[in-house]
């Protein structure tokens, strides 16, 4: 709309200049129709009449090249915006389906991880019950127990009890660490938090004192550690046998004196000798958790055995053992005459009696590496207790 006002104006003032040129140049209408050459009129006029009529153009291109410059810039910017919009959209688009896409291989990865294990469980299943099928068909006879060996751990918990007896424990760490609340407040709050723990569990499966009561653990082969009770009990003893009183913490404070320091240095010493001690603990009580639901085997052996424990529905490792040893060394009647007169140790044929040689090695083998791991423990307990005795 400004360009066509321009315009109309422009053409304007070039009319009117050319009508002033034209009368400028005829000094009468005779002369200016029929070219009468008397009275012309003067060049200078003529020349000045066309200067102005040239400042009217060359404006008027100015000011149309000056629209179109502008227009350009405010279309090319226009466009740039358009541009970066479209491309940051397309980003983002992409960046969306990247992450889609990675979502969708994780899922598809974790679904093809299962399905191998799931798998692979089957197949440990399916051997298993065809050993059991074949020791129950009388392949195995005399020896009705030859295929229990694949069962001494629970179906996919793998080769070894699960580490349990660490959250035991933990609660006498945090206390060493200075880390318990009692503990940081010092002074008789570490005292009343002992005595207070004995007089809330006094009576505790029959015990006086139970937070210092080591036979709730060393009697029984096989624990519960699911039972809250259980669980601190047993952190009590473990607290009260390493450490009952230890110090609390040290703050930024302290730690920025030498006492401070030389203080905190000490504690490291006694706390790097206390989880040495804890650890060996944490063996016993590992070996303690159960790890089998019992199908019925372990409660035969014990019956066809002289074994005179409660066979619980969970059996640790350590009980698993335990039966297995008595159900070979101290056999009961039904063990040496078989029941109703058939498969019993009198009856022993060769086969048999291989079977028996070779899980007796077995359970030996077993138990040559859970002594060698106890031995391994004692020793650095027994050096940490000669480093503690040569001390100045």
């Amino acid at each position: 709309m400004i360009g066509t006002v321009k315009s109309r104006s422009a053409l304007l003032r070039i009319a009117l200049s050319g009508a002033t040129a034209l009368t400028l140049f005829s000094a009468s209408p005779a002369h200016a129709l029929f070219g009468g050459g008397g009275n012309c009129a003067p060049p200078q006029t003529v020349s000045n009449a066309h200067d102005g009529t040239r400042d009217v153009i060359r404006e008027e291109h100015e000011a149309t090249r000056d629209a179109i410059i502008t227009a350009i810039k405010e279309q090319t910017e226009d466009l740039t915006e358009k541009m970066e919009e479209t491309t940051r959209r397309i980003i983002e688009a992409l960046a969306l389906g990247a992450a889609q896409n990675t979502a969708v291989v994780q899922q598809q990865t974790e679904a093809g991880r299962r399905i191998a294990d799931a798998q692979e469980l089957n197949e440990t299943d399916r051997m298993r019950q065809q050993v059991r099928a074949a020791a129950e068909s009388g392949a195995f006879d005399p020896n009705p127990f030859s295929c229990q060996l694949l069962d001494i751990f629970e179906a996919g918990r793998g080769g070894g009890a699960p580490m349990s007896g660490q959250g035991v424990t933990q609660q006498a760490v945090n206390r060493m660490n200075g880390n318990d609340a009692a503990v940081q407040e010092g002074g008789a709050s570490v005292a009343r938090s002992v005595v207070d723990a004995r007089d809330e569990y006094a009576g505790f499966q029959g015990s006086t004192n139970p937070t210092t009561d080591w036979s709730l653990m060393l009697n029984e082969p096989t624990i519960d550690l699911s039972d809250p009770d259980m669980q601190n009990v047993l952190g009590w003893i473990v607290a009260n046998s390493v450490d009952a009183t230890p110090e609390r913490a040290m703050t930024e404070a302290e730690l920025s004196t030498p006492e401070g320091m030389a203080r905190a240095a000490e504690a490291q010493q006694r706390l790097g000798r206390q989880r040495a001690a804890v650890e060996t603990i944490n063996m016993s009580l590992n070996m303690r958790t159960p790890v089998l639901t019992d199908d019925g085997t372990y409660a035969g052996m014990a019956s066809d055995s002289l074994y005179n424990r409660p066979v619980p529905e969970s059996l640790s490792e350590l009980q698993q053992l335990d039966i297995q040893t008595v159900y070979h060394y101290a056999p009961g009647p039904n063990r040496i005459n078989g029941t109703n007169g058939e498969n019993g140790l009198e009856s022993m044929t060769e086969v048999g009696w291989l079977q028996e040689l070779h899980r007796i090695t077995s359970i030996n083998a077993r138990i040559n590496f859970i002594r060698l791991e106890l031995e391994n423990r004692s020793a650095i307990t027994n050096a940490l207790i000669l480093a503690a005795l040569s001390e100045r």
